[in-house]
């Protein structure tokens, strides 16, 4: 299921949302932590090929993505970010 409606998708579930409210990337930087820009969460995806179908379609040169994995329960939510 891809949530956000940059991505044809319904509205990021409050629910699904607070998971990715704050977060450290993979090297345990704050993400938002560049000061050049401000993260925003567009999207989230519940398969890896959603999620990888998502930053194709985010991709434009123009922005920068940062996407976070978040594992409940066995099910894994993938937030993308744009900056």
């Amino acid at each position: 299921m891809i949530y956000g409606i940059n991505f044809n998708g319904s509205l990021i579930p409050d629910g699904v949302r607070k998971k990715f409210a704050a977060y450290t990337d993979a090297k345990g930087r704050s993400v938002g932590a560049d000061r050049s820009c401000a993260w925003r969460l567009i999207g989230v995806a519940t398969s890896a090929q959603e999620k990888d179908a998502m930053l194709i379609q985010a991709t434009n040169g123009h922005r920068k993505l940062r996407v976070v994995e978040r594992k409940t329960a066995g099910a894994s939510f993938f937030g993308v970010y744009a900056g």
